[in-house]
């Protein structure tokens, strides 16, 4: 099992299917705009991608592909940020763990809608074309502006939502009258 270096780095997260547009251009323009942070790229169980990450990574030492881990967490929790669709096991994942979105070419739809409420929240930067991630990557290399989309990340999560909802469901069960046929 791969653990995160302490380190910073980058953390590419191709979401559950494991599909990443442009994904040697995006590893291209992340080693040249911020060259000092190693890349680790998440390719879950798609073993194309882990060869075509590991293809770069034969010229580029600071190019990992990661395959299935199971600590996830760890991985956000430590990344100086990370570059993602913005599915919204992702999104949800990247404000538990206060990790900075880069939110690359969302799908339409709900990715999208994700992508625009994060950017206008100040968690993250949605980039839409793959000429804008220079100009993204340059405001990123300040550790202020890194910090700040942390902060709001911090504010807008909610880690124990799952946990309020089942209490709450528990609560108003607990005040429903008892059916008298469930004493017989």
């Amino acid at each position: 099992e791969w653990t995160p270096p302490e380190a910073p780095f980058i953390l590419l997260a191709t979401g559950g299917r494991g599909v990443f547009f442009d994904l040697s251009k995006v590893l291209h323009s992340l080693r040249v705009g911020l060259p000092d942070l190693p890349v680790y790229v998440m390719c879950g169980r798609n073993e194309k991608m882990l060869e075509v990450v590991q293809s770069v990574a034969k010229q580029d030492c600071k190019v990992y592909g990661l395959p299935f881990i199971q600590q996830v967490a760890q991985w956000f929790q430590r990344a100086a940020f990370a570059v993602i669709k913005s599915g919204g096991l992702t999104v949800a994942e990247c404000l538990a763990c206060a990790c900075p979105m880069l939110l690359y070419r969302p799908a339409p739809g709900q990715e999208m809608d994700n992508a625009r409420l994060m950017s206008k929240l100040g968690a993250g930067v949605l980039v839409e074309h793959p000429r804008d991630l220079p100009q993204v990557l340059t405001s990123f290399a300040n550790e202020h502006v890194l910090r700040e989309m942390a902060k709001v990340c911090q504010t807008v999560a909610k880690p124990d939502a799952a946990r309020q909802i089942v209490d709450t469901v528990l609560t108003k069960l607990s005040l429903l009258p008892k059916d008298p046929q469930d004493e017989v």
